[in-house]
C-alpha cells in the first residue's frame, strides 16, 4: 500500500504536470527542518499508518493508488461528513481520510503532532523577508514553499467564492502564500 510520491509519473517523463509535482517534503515535528521527499521515494511508516487506516475505513482504491499527501491535496474534508461521496460541487469528500486523522490525532503517540507537508509555491521575483526581521530567507530567483498538511485540511476553514461558501482547499493555502510573504517558507 506504499506509494512512490510520484506515483503515476510514467506518462509525464518530465514530472511537470503530475499532481505531485509540487510537493517538497514535510517539517520534522522535533527538529521543525524540512525533511526532503523525492518523488521516487516511498511513503514512510506515518504515511503508512495513515492510510491504514483509512483503508480500514473505506475506500481501498483511492488508498491503494494514492500517496497520502496527494490524497489531503486533491480530496477535501467535511467536518460532519459521515462517508465518502462526491459532493454537489463536484469534489470528493474523504471521510475516510477524516477518520485517519482523527484517530491518529487522538493516541498519545500523534496528538498535537500532525505531519505539516511543505509544497512549492512559486519562484520569487524579489529577495523575500518571511518575518519582522531584516533577515533575508528566500533570494529572488528561489523557490518558495508553503505549508498544507494534516491539520490544514482538518482545520474547517471556508472561502466565499462567487458569492458561495465552501472549504478552504489547497489552492486556497497557496493563494494565501502567493499574497502574503510570512506564509512562505524556503524550499531548501
Amino acid at each position: 500500500m506504499r506509494e512512490d510520491y510520484g506515483n503515476s509519473i510514467a506518462g509525464d517523463p518530465t514530472g511537470a504536470n503530475h499532481p505531485m509535482a509540487d510537493f517538497r517534503g514535510y517539517i520534522d515535528n522535533t527538529t521543525q527542518a524540512l525533511v526532503r521527499r523525492a518523488l521516487t521515494v516511498r511513503e514512510d511508516d506515518y504515511e503508512a499508518l495513515a492510510k491504514a487506516i483509512g483503508f480500514y475505513n473505506g475506500i481501498r482504491t483511492r488508498f491503494r493508488n494514492n500517496p497520502w499527501p496527494r490524497m489531503l491535496k486533491q480530496y477535501i474534508y467535511q467536518r460532519n461528513s459521515k462517508s465518502n461521496h462526491t459532493n454537489d460541487a463536484g469534489d470528493y469528500v474523504c471521510h475516510s481520510c477524516k477518520y485517519s486523522i482523527e484517530v491518529r490525532n487522538q493516541a498519545d503517540l500523534f496528538a498535537g503532532h500532525l505531519r505539516r507537508y511543505v509544497w512549492m509555491g512559486g519562484t520569487a521575483a524579489a529577495d523575500i523577508s518571511t518575518d519582522d526581521d531584516l533577515e533575508i530567507e528566500i533570494r529572488a530567483g528561489e523557490e518558495w514553499c508553503f505549508v498544507y498538511g494534516e491539520s490544514e485540511w482538518v482545520s474547517g476553514a471556508t472561502v466565499i467564492e462567487e458569492g458561495v461558501s465552501g472549504p478552504k482547499k489547497y489552492r486556497h493555502y497557496r493563494e494565501d502564500a502567493e499574497d502574503d510573504n510570512s506564509l512562505k517558507i524556503p524550499c531548501r
